[in-house]
């Protein structure tokens, strides 16, 4: 895999009492979103979305691993811990396979929860 873009560098985003969008990547042209989430916060997630759209004007669906454990579909390389249910003090690093997706957002819920988010792009070399 060859790296190309850290999305402008690391984020930090409170979280509220409903879901609110927390980040949205442009992915076009890249295979994989490798994703490091830290609850920074002072309490855990109630639940973390994944959308995705497939080309700019189409709309974002959502695309959910039903785990965040295994390898699916969706995930490139699986979690330790399930990213729905973070805890404070708690990280998790997600590889995203992005190969089909024009742009992907995350969302998330859990009041009082605070995310640092940092994330990697690569295109898998041929």
């Amino acid at each position: 895999m060859r790296y190309v873009d850290d999305f402008k560098g690391p984020v930090k985003k409170g979280v509220g009492a409903a879901y609110a969008t927390i980040a949205r990547f442009p992915v076009a042209g890249l295979d994989v979103l490798m994703l490091d989430i830290e609850n920074v916060g002072a309490s855990p997630l109630a639940g973390f979305k994944v959308f995705a759209r497939v080309s700019g004007s189409a709309p974002l669906r959502d695309v959910t691993p039903s785990s965040w454990t295994a390898e699916s579909e969706l995930i490139w390389k699986p979690t330790t811990r399930s990213l729905s249910t973070l805890s404070a003090g708690q990280f998790a690093q997600v590889g995203l396979n992005v190969a089909a997706y024009e742009a992907i957002e995350l969302q998330a819920v859990g009041d009082g929860a605070v995310l640092g988010i940092a994330a990697g792009g690569f295109e898998v070399s041929s």
